[in-house]
């Protein structure tokens, strides 16, 4: 088939990947994604993103179909879709006249390429339409097309399905021959693993189930691409930027990091261990640009908080918030937002149309039972290997990238260093300190949290202030995403969320899908603010099943809490109102975060 079928490539990637069937109207059959080309992508992440599509295939409950290959850059490539190439399938067909049922499968399609959609029994020419039933196996995720028994005196001469009953169970072989005698009434198939398939339409939700995964990418904008500067150099820049080390109105880091020192002071003489000894350094320093002097920000972070390692994750939100400082919609808040705001611990909430976005696909697994009725989890399956330029095959991540609206909620981090304080975490209270102190002191106490981390409830991954805090500003995430669907109108899932826990913030964003009005985050912003808030604050706290869910299950279930997986970014996973309402709603625990902001009344001081 050559006829050209145009689609978006966002459409291209979740709906006609390698091994997905869909209808084709110009050619009116049913068809099978067999392979996809395109040109590799050049991204920065492009290991971190190996690394995750590794881990998460490694990890995946039903094993891999096949070969995982380790996770080397010469072992996969990162490609931008082009084109798609198809092939018939099932490719079992029925006359519209006589109903014979023609099979087309494997090495057979041969005959359908010789007489074309039309009836082979002699005396019959009618057309032949598709049989949309496939074989779908729960065990490798393979899919087949029905196998057609035959007669045992005539053979697949004129082998008949009779398909009039509801269930497949009720479905029936007849053979035309023998007046329509029964020749089968066990309607299956089975995989070559040995397992029997489950049999389905091929449009069945249930049919394939895409294996994606989102990242935050600057592109050209990245400062970390510097030719000049390396990553060690870098850092200490961003850091200070983060935490207000430095002023840079009209320097914008990408400048900072090009920038030469300008002071001419030997930092090899000076004791960068006294706080007040640096200070004066910049003060004297302050006719001269020294505020900026990159070698005076290096030695300032360092001191601050130690050698400066900041995780990519860190790197991309500490750039995308200066891009939204720069580029934001949002005006000025009003005195009952900021109030709001405050009394949630919330710092800022910026809002933008452009927030970078890096989708990618790289397998998928097909299912015909739900999981969550007892159904086994199948095998996951990569996507075919492609030849990239060099001649070698690769494993694809097919990917693109893509620009959506995104509200940008940062937590202040006085109240969250508050918080930990007073809930009794070993950490100094940050409530009376200057923002880029506490902002420090918490940076100091954290751990990088992987994106789309599993381990969000592992004591012994991450230490229990990191943990403490990626729960607050998930469960802040997931309560702002349910009001924003009320507020809105807009449905849940057309929602997600990419949390920097290290940055205190959560990134809110249109989830791309078919179901999302544009504009609505700016709409939800910018006239409903204060209800979107208020309502979080207060409609959060209960949930149908309390106390069992407070007391019992953590202050978490799928009634208060838990959200599509498309958009919530670790799984449902270390999520508590707890953490939240505290004594409000538990026995034996300390204040929520929102009863020490003042969102509950009675605000610490």
């Amino acid at each position: 088939m050559t006829d050209n079928m145009r689609r978006g490539k966002m459409q291209v990637m979740y709906n006609f990947p390698p091994g997905a069937t869909f209808s084709n109207p110009k050619h009116n059959l049913i068809e099978q994604a067999a392979r996809m080309s395109g040109e590799q992508m050049e991204i920065a992440s492009e290991q971190e993103m190996i690394d995750h599509v590794h881990a998460s295939l490694d990890n995946w409950s039903g094993g891999v179909e096949g070969a995982l290959s380790p996770p080397t850059p010469d072992r996969w490539a990162i490609i931008d879709p082009s084109d798609v190439y198809a092939e018939i399938f099932p490719r079992v067909f029925e006359c519209m006249d006589c109903g014979k049922v023609h099979d087309y499968s494997d090495e057979r399609i041969r005959g359908l390429e010789q007489s074309g959609l039309s009836c082979r029994r002699k005396g019959c020419d009618g057309a032949l339409n598709q049989i949309h039933h496939v074989g779908v196996c729960s065990s490798c995720s393979d899919i087949r097309s029905i196998s057609v028994p035959g007669c045992d005196k005539h053979g697949y001469s004129y082998v008949m399905l009779d398909d009039r009953a509801d269930r497949y169970q009720d479905f029936k072989w007849r053979c035309g021959a023998c007046n329509g005698k029964v020749i089968s009434d066990d309607f299956q198939t089975f995989c070559e693993c040995g397992e029997r398939m489950d049999v389905t339409v091929h449009s069945s939700s249930k049919a394939m189930n895409i294996h994606d995964v989102t990242r935050v990418d600057l592109g050209d904008r990245n400062i970390y691409q510097s030719s000049i500067r390396s990553e060690e150099e870098i850092d200490p820049i961003v850091i200070g930027a983060y935490l207000g080390e430095f002023d840079h109105p009209e320097t914008s880091l990408k400048e900072m990091v090009d920038k030469e020192g300008v002071s001419q002071i030997d930092f090899d003489e000076l004791d960068t261990d006294n706080p007040e000894v640096i200070e004066q350094t910049k003060q004297a320093l302050g006719q001269i640009g020294g505020d900026q002097d990159p070698e005076l920000v290096r030695e300032m972070v360092q001191a601050k908080v130690g050698d400066v390692e900041p995780s990519d994750n860190m790197r991309r939100y500490i750039q995308l918030r200066e891009i939204m400082e720069q580029e934001s919609a949002r005006e000025t808040s009003t005195p009952r937002e900021t109030q709001l705001m405050d009394q949630m611990g919330i710092l800022d909430i910026g809002v933008t149309s452009e927030f970078p976005l890096l989708k990618a696909v790289y397998g998928y697994h097909r299912t015909y039972d739900d999981e969550e009725d007892g159904g086994s989890t199948p095998a996951a399956r990569m996507f075919p290997p492609v030849q990239v330029e060099d001649g070698e095959w690769r494993t694809p991540i097919y990917t693109t990238r893509s620009k959506t609206e995104a509200a940008i909620v940062q937590l202040d981090p006085r109240q969250v260093g508050h918080w930990l304080a007073e809930s009794g975490y070993p950490i100094e209270d940050t409530l009376n300190m200057e923002l880029s102190d506490a902002r420090a002191t918490l940076y100091a106490e954290m751990e990088a949290i992987e994106p789309y981390s599993t381990d969000v409830n592992d004591g012994s991954q991450y230490n229990e202030i990191t943990l403490a805090v990626h729960c607050l500003l998930h469960t802040i995430s997931h309560l702002l995403i349910q009001r924003a669907a009320v507020h809105s109108g807009i449905d849940e899932t057309s929602f997600a969320e990419y949390l920097f826990t290290e940055g205190l913030a959560t990134a809110i964003y249109a989830n791309n899908t078919q179901n999302y009005t544009a504009g609505g985050l700016f709409t939800l912003i910018d006239r409903n603010l204060d209800d979107w808030l208020l309502s979080t604050l207060t409609e959060g706290e209960s949930c149908m099943y309390d106390s069992t869910c407070a007391d019992i299950r953590g202050g978490a279930c799928h009634s208060c809490l838990h959200m599509s997986e498309i958009g919530c970014q670790h799984f449902n996973k270390n999520l508590s109102r707890i953490a939240l309402y505290g004594n409000r709603i538990a026995s034996g625990v300390p204040a929520g975060f929102w009863k020490l902001t003042g969102g509950l009344g009675g605000k610490s001081t």
